[in-house]
């Protein structure tokens, strides 16, 4: 009888040990066995994404990846590795952050004490920036040659370069508020999707939502946190929300969550924190007829 010899053997003894140091055990017992038969799409993203969680870099998830995948069927090539490894990267929220809950206590003395208003965006702002195109606002926001995904409604996504969607930004009430990396990409489960984390590019913008409070509280809430990053577009989603599109570039990933944890404490919705995250376009209309008006779109430009 043919005993089976695990690939994970053979890789360097340090990083083994830190593979064990920082894996749950039923990731470690996958690595050691062979990848499932005919799933070499979802186990490639789905083991990426466990390493990347697990904090190992880009050349120690290539060699994780092409040592387990040594033992598969057919001959995995560079490219469909190469995917798997840098598609998850910068695009990839870890799996189940315990963020804070809303602390009323301080919601309550910043919303009593802090200065602005709604009139302070206006002030700061571009002139008359509810009566800006869309598509100028969305110029503003991103580079030309970048792939953007907009939506009509939830299920209609749909990615693609950024002339294609011109003239009709309008008609696209959602917008995923970072640059993609492809028009396509794999779900964990191994599913071609239009938007994911896969075929999400780097972080750009952190968008900020509260549910909660008057509009003008609101308001003090993101003008408090325009000292924390550059605030580029304030959104009003024409319901009962304020959507604060923060500069995320120049702030390393531990400052970005920090940043999280703050806002989640401060009632934020958690659900933009997901890169991929459909959003309100600026200046269209929502399905109820609302306009999405944008208060507020920085002079500073992108």
């Amino acid at each position: 009888m043919k005993v089976f010899s695990s690939p994970y053997d053979s890789l360097p003894e340090a990083l083994r040990t830190r593979l064990e140091a920082k894996l749950p055990p039923h990731v470690l017992s996958a690595l050691r066995d062979k990848p499932k038969y005919h799933d070499s799409p979802a186990e490639l993203f789905r083991m990426s994404g466990r390493l990347l969680r697990a904090g190992f870099d880009e050349c120690e998830r290539r060699l994780v990846l092409e040592t387990w995948f040594k033992s598969y069927y057919r001959r995995i090539t560079d490219r469909e590795i190469e995917r798997a490894v840098t598609r998850v990267t910068d695009s990839y929220i870890p799996a189940g952050p315990k963020w804070p809950e809303p602390d009323a206590r301080r919601i309550a003395k910043l919303t009593a004490y802090a200065a602005g208003s709604l009139d302070t965006f206006r002030a700061l702002s571009v002139p008359h920036p509810e009566a800006m195109a869309t598509g100028a606002i969305i110029d503003r926001l991103f580079a030309p040659m970048d792939l953007l995904c907009l939506a009509s409604s939830l299920p209609t996504a749909v990615t693609d370069t950024r002339d294609a969607f011109r003239g009709r930004e309008h008609a696209h009430q959602f917008i995923v508020p970072n640059p993609m990396s492809a028009s396509t990409g794999l779900t964990s489960e191994g599913r071609v999707s239009r938007r994911c984390l896969a075929n999400t590019g780097p972080l750009t913008y952190q968008v900020v939502e509260f549910d909660q409070g008057a509009l003008e509280e609101q308001a003090k809430i993101h003008l408090h946190l325009a000292g924390m990053a550059k605030l580029r577009l304030v959104v009003f989603s024409g319901n009962k929300s304020l959507h604060g599109w923060y500069d995320v570039r120049s702030m390393g990933p531990e400052v970005v969550m920090r940043f999280r944890r703050y806002v989640a404490a401060l009632g934020a919705d958690k659900a933009t924190f997901n890169p991929c995250q459909l959003v309100r376009t600026p200046n269209a209309r929502r399905d109820n007829g609302a306009i999405q008006t944008a208060l507020f779109v920085s002079p500073h430009g992108n």
